[in-house]
């Protein structure tokens, strides 16, 4: 992987809208983005080679891969835990492997749960308070029971006609009613004592709620703020990549440039080997006509030579005969010189005919030997039943030349 792609992958961890770790299989963190450092309290570098049981009391040795809300208790730097859920995935990296944890803090769930006791406490409150009004107006009809009541013991005490067994009857249940109407004076007053506990226990629900929205707000807050940052972190991005692409753009233009300067080069270079041309075609031109007239008059000599030698003293003619035959061969050879030349200039035709390559190395081996130096050794091995080729014999003879002095370059200290 590149380090541009790391580079970018980095990026994307840090831009995730959840908190996110990545843990060995030690246990010990090896990333953690921003989230992660928000959740837990820490600086997200902080996080790198802490061992996770510090945050979460995970042994991910005993959970499957790929499990998703797993309630969990996290724990934040200050020491304060807090209510979550995490999903798992594991990366093998050969030999080992590398967990990724998505944590979730479920605090704000936790608060709406508390909020539905709230309301439900409510409800039972305001029950508690409907039953004891319907308590109290029982009692008033209790009391209004006892008022008649009363009427009919004066009624019966004033007819003075009743039993005394009646009396007695009428007075009991004067005295039960009394009873119950103490008894019932009794449950309003634990129904007023039950309405006064909801009631401050609504007050605390109303007290822990407003707590929670103000947490709430601070949540989606912080929410805010990171979502401000991502929004950051890829306008980062898109720079960093309109530098690379400007950077791009400046070495194709630099490429072209010295594409351009190579070629003005090879122009140059071609320019200075046409003048070169021309100038060793003048030249070879002009030495050619002196070979051609050393030539003749060797020639001339030769049959001189040739005719004396023939006389009964002409033995004393033998050995300046041969001189001049090498002179003729070392100037047949600077006429084939003189000939590539011209040829490397452009002003003389190629006179390709039939010729043995073997010849051809001959011709040019003493050359090739006073060439390559005393330090490299040559050896020649001919194919007895070589064809032979339609070539340019100066042309032959010029590679040959060639291909020695590259092979003598290329053992500078012989062989």
């Amino acid at each position: 992987m590149s380090p541009l792609t790391q580079s970018i992958l980095a990026e994307l961890l840090q831009s995730a809208p959840e908190a996110m770790l990545s843990i060995d299989s030690e246990g010990v963190i090896v990333m953690a983005n921003k989230n992660a450092g928000i959740l837990f309290g820490y600086d997200d570098t902080a996080l790198i080679g802490t061992p996770v049981v510090a945050l979460m009391p995970l042994d991910f040795r005993e959970i499957p891969d790929g499990l998703m809300g797993v309630p969990i208790a996290g724990r934040r730097n200050d020491g304060v835990e807090f209510p979550a859920e995490i999903s798992l995935s594991t990366t093998s990296t050969g030999e080992d492997f590398i967990l990724t944890v998505v944590i979730r803090d479920v605090s704000v769930r936790s608060e709406l749960d508390a909020e539905r006791v709230r309301v439900k406490s409510e409800a039972e409150r305001v029950r508690l308070f409907v039953e004891a009004v319907r308590v109290k107006t029982e009692d008033e009809k209790l009391v209004a029971e006892d008022v008649r009541l009363e009427a009919e013991v004066q009624r019966v005490i004033a007819e003075g006609e009743k039993s005394v067994a009646e009396d007695v009857r009428l007075e009991a249940e004067v005295q039960r009613v009394i009873a119950e109407g103490e008894k019932a004076v009794a449950e309003d007053v634990r129904l007023e004592a039950e309405v006064q506990r909801v009631l401050a226990e609504g007050e605390k629900a109303e007290a822990e709620r407003v707590r929670l929205e103000a947490e709430f707000q601070r949540v989606l807050a912080e929410r805010e703020k990171t979502e401000a940052e991502r929004v950051r972190l890829e306008a980062e991005v898109q720079l960093v990549k309109a530098e690379r692409e400007k950077a791009e753009a400046e070495r194709v233009r630099l490429e072209a440039e010295i594409q351009l300067e190579r070629l003005e080069g090879q122009l140059h270079q071609s320019q200075r080997m046409e003048s070169l041309g021309q100038l060793a075609g003048g030249v070879a031109h002009d030495f050619n006509n002196l070979l051609a007239v050393i030539l003749n008059y060797a020639s001339f000599v030769t049959e001189e030579l040739t005719s004396a030698v023939a006389e009964p003293e002409g033995t004393k003619w033998e050995a300046p005969l041969k001189d001049l035959h090498q002179i003729q061969v070392a100037a047949e050879r600077a006429s084939v010189l003189t000939h590539q030349l011209l040829a490397f200039a452009r002003k003389e035709v190629i006179q390709a005919r039939a010729l043995s390559i073997n010849d051809a190395i001959r011709s040019v081996e003493e050359i090739l030997r006073r060439s390559i130096g005393e330090q490299v050794e040559l050896t020649t091995d001919f194919e007895a039943d070589l064809p032979p080729v339609i070539a340019d014999p100066g042309h032959i003879e010029q590679i040959i030349l060639n291909l020695a002095i590259n092979a003598r370059d290329a053992m500078p200290k012989g062989g």
